[in-house]
């Protein structure tokens, strides 16, 4: 019998390249792509080139491939030609490999490995786009996490597992070289592992890290040589302990105890309170030119927050907060004059 795979999805990655409802492909295109990408002595016939489409077509309707096949018709309604169309819209994949290729911490060939699985349907012009994008990352003198995906994948199977992490963690020196954190066990720490988080254009670990007895949010991208602990469970979140509202009022990634608090805001802080807390964040107005938050985040985390928009922020609720933020402006202050 004849092995119909290889032929088959040549044909396939063909379409996927070069085809697009502008352009579609006749058989006599498809083969001449054939011959010149596969380096083949000869192609196949018309017959066998729209045989393999056909079953193709048969594939994609059964959800099997990540395009669907259409065939083209010309003003007489005959078949002009074939293309595909992914299942992913070209708005969905451009936002994905727009994260790719902007990100500051997937070194350059990473990022083009990552473009081309992702827009790959899209054919070669549509990751062309990217080119210059990608050639300033050349341009940063800046040291790069290899194991980075690894230890995403070691860190996911530890979560789902339910087991402990031991990992290497790590700072970037004035070199821009990455070196360990802490000098003590060189930057080896064992955690817990509870979430992968996105946010804040990097992706972080929340965890419970043995050595500081604290919750924290440690940084995928300083993270190395990761161990699944295989006999060692996690450290269970308290019952009452809600993941989601935790990440989500952590206005940077700092971690610590969550308590309320309160600000008096101008009116164009609206939009950073509502961008920064959600759409559920507690707000109530005073009169025409303030509203009140009211904010369940930690001190940590919040601290820096505020000082950032400090010119529109006053009132500030719990006094442990409040004398933080004037210590911290005095000093500048003290230090600048």
């Amino acid at each position: 019998m004849e092995n119909k795979l290889p032929t088959q999805f040549q044909i396939y990655s063909v379409l996927k390249q070069f085809s697009s409802a502008d352009h579609p492909m006749n058989a006599a295109e498809i083969k001449e792509k054939l011959i010149s990408m596969y380096h083949l002595p000869k192609g196949p016939d018309r017959k066998t080139v729209y045989s393999h489409i056909h079953e193709l077509q048969v594939l994609s309707d059964n959800g099997i491939l990540d395009c669907e096949i259409f065939a083209k018709k010309d003003d007489h309604n005959r078949t002009a030609g074939y293309y595909t169309d992914p299942v992913i819209t070209k708005a969905e994949v451009k936002l994905l490999c727009d994260a790719i290729a902007y990100s500051r911490f997937i070194k350059k060939n990473h990022s083009i490995d990552l473009i081309k699985k992702i827009g790959g349907a899209f054919g070669k012009d549509f990751i062309s786009k990217y080119k210059y994008i990608l050639e300033l990352k050349n341009k940063e003198n800046k040291d790069y996490n290899d194991s980075f995906f690894n230890s995403i994948e070691n860190i996911a199977d530890a979560i789902e597992k339910g087991n402990k992490v031991t990992l290497q963690y790590l700072q970037y020196d004035l070199n821009k070289k990455l070196v360990p954190k802490d000098k003590e066990n060189d930057g080896f720490r064992t955690v817990s592992p509870y979430n992968l988080v996105w946010t804040l254009n990097h992706y972080y670990l929340f965890c419970h890290v043995e050595e500081h007895g604290q919750d924290r949010f440690l940084r995928m991208d300083k993270i190395k040589n990761v161990t699944v602990l295989e006999d060692e469970r996690i450290k269970p979140l308290p019952a009452s302990f809600n993941v989601r509202d935790y990440i989500r009022n952590q206005a940077f990634m700092f971690g610590g105890d969550l308590v309320s608090i309160s600000l008096r805001c101008e009116m164009r802080m609206l939009g950073q309170i509502i961008d920064f807390f959600g759409e559920d964040v507690e707000i109530a107005p005073i009169d025409d030119h303030y509203f009140r938050a009211h904010i369940k985040s930690s001190i940590e985390s919040m601290k820096y927050w505020v000082l950032q928009y400090i010119t529109a922020i006053d009132q500030i609720q719990p006094e442990s907060l409040r004398k933080m933020i004037v210590h911290y402006l005095e000093d500048a202050l003290r230090r600048n004059q």
